[in-house]
């Protein structure tokens, strides 16, 4: 069951702490060159009263090594996590060598998932050289959360774009992704054209106020809402902000009730009541 006394069950699939001694340095580079104000200090102890304030039962925190030697360290710190309510996934890096011992050593630890982004890393999605690392851990079971399209703070061009990212999918179908910014930050045409409806999740960090709601809701219904994970991107975004605009989305309670929980606890394997969703056409959600 949740962790969190709270009157919704959400689950945020997508943020974003960093280790104490390093954090005050992390936030100040990341409002330094996007011009935002992070809505946390970026420590484990500003997540969870984050968390508190947002009615959030289960976060799962994605770190990234933006150098093949910071694997190690980075992995250390999210086995270290015991905080209630913390999912950590680990990192890998595309340049590190060791990634067979360290993903079974990930999966023998309990982490459900690793994060990689194609363009903090220097590497396009669909490079051939990749395609070992992902046999590895589509055979282990492990989830790969990708970020997915442009960045706020990155110069063009998106080395994860959604033309790449299909490619990937569906060349190891066996392989569990979760494509952050509903498949693609700034990408959501190409998205609705090569990525909605294949068998990947989507996550929804960062789309409102930068997608329109019209698109939003075309491509998470043309999808499917049963393979959409609500998601933040805490610290760029308030948690408690972000889950009441989602609430006000223009979706159907139990659309809803799938992306904020029931999607989440499947995919996660997380103890607590959940409904199956079950997809229905564009057309029958619409006229309900």
């Amino acid at each position: 069951m949740p962790t969190r006394a709270s009157n919704a069950l959400i689950i945020d699939a997508h943020v974003h702490i960093f280790p104490d001694a390093v954090a005050g340095k992390a936030i100040a580079n990341m409002e330094k060159h996007s011009g935002l104000k992070m809505a946390t200090d970026g420590t484990l102890s500003g997540l969870t009263r984050s968390m508190a304030a947002g009615g959030i039962a289960y976060v799962v925190t994605l770190p990234v090594s933006t150098r093949p030697d910071q694997v190690p360290g980075i992995n250390r710190h999210a086995l270290s996590l015991k905080a209630p309510g913390v999912i950590p996934f680990g990192s890998l890096h595309p340049q590190y060598s060791n990634f067979r011992d360290e993903i079974r050593r990930l999966a023998d630890s309990g982490i459900r998932g690793v994060k990689m982004h194609p363009d903090h890393q220097s590497f396009w999605v669909d490079d051939p050289p990749l395609f070992p690392l992902y046999e590895a851990l589509a055979d282990s079971g492990l989830i790969l959360a990708l970020h997915a399209g442009g960045n706020i703070n990155l110069p063009d061009p998106a080395r994860g774009t959604p033309e790449r990212l299909a490619d990937v999918i569906k060349r190891f179908p066996g392989l569990k992704i979760i494509a952050a910014h509903l498949g693609g930050w700034r990408h959501w045409d190409q998205v609705e054209r090569h990525l909605a409806g294949l068998p990947f999740w989507m996550d929804l960090s960062f789309v409102l106020g930068h997608c329109p709601m019209e698109q939003v809701v075309r491509i998470i219904r043309r999808h499917g809402a049963e393979k959409i994970l609500f998601g933040t991107d805490s610290p760029w975004v308030d948690q408690a902000r972000a889950v009441a605009d989602w609430k006000q989305s223009p979706f159907t309670p139990r659309e809803k009730q799938a992306f904020f929980w029931d999607n989440a606890v499947v995919l996660l394997d997380l103890p607590g009541p959940v409904k199956r969703f079950k997809h229905k056409a564009p057309d029958d959600i619409q006229s309900q």
